[in-house]
């Protein structure tokens, strides 16, 4: 998918080029092999992505239908996908070609299918009082952190993780 992206705003060679560069990225790659919320992720991003950049470019009712199957996927997956949907939001508002009608209806639909697709979660969080924003909530206010490090610690912590990791670079 991120070939296919890069199909569609560069060169043949240029988007092969970019694919395997970043297939390199070892941030990214050295945690490939642990199936989390975070890797299972990266495949309806990108999917998202696409099949978004797709509709925008050149329209069809069918790639609008996909973009928002996409948008469900990834809220599913983890729902940081909030950001993802609201950075293709905000692209889609100052790209020329979402300046008629047309297209917006096109966007409409897509959020149309994510909603319809995304119901038996939300129904599933009201009946069941909402764990995983339950989880979310204690996550934001340090909660989960059973090394009680507490804000400073934790940024510190994270601060020494993402330099371990970077390092090999």
């Amino acid at each position: 998918m991120v070939w296919r992206i890069g199909l569609l705003v560069m060169s043949p060679a240029r988007a092969l080029s970019a694919v395997l560069l970043s297939s390199l990225l070892v941030y990214h790659g050295i945690h490939g092999i642990m199936a989390n919320h975070n890797t299972v992720q990266l495949m309806p991003v990108a999917l998202l992505l696409w099949t978004g950049l797709l509709a925008v470019r050149e329209g069809g009712w069918w790639r609008w239908l996909l973009a928002g199957l996409a948008a469900a996927l990834c809220m599913l997956t983890k729902y940081s996908a909030l950001i993802w949907l609201a950075v293709l939001g905000l692209w889609m508002i100052q790209d020329l070609r979402m300046r008629r009608l047309r297209p917006w209806l096109g966007a409409g639909l897509a959020l149309l299918v994510a909603a319809v697709l995304f119901a038996p979660h939300i129904q599933w969080l009201l009946r069941e009082g909402a764990p995983s924003l339950g989880y979310v909530s204690k996550a934001v206010n340090g909660e989960n952190d059973a090394s009680q490090l507490g804000h400073w610690g934790r940024l510190l912590n994270f601060v020494v993780i993402q330099f371990g990791r970077a390092l090999p670079l």
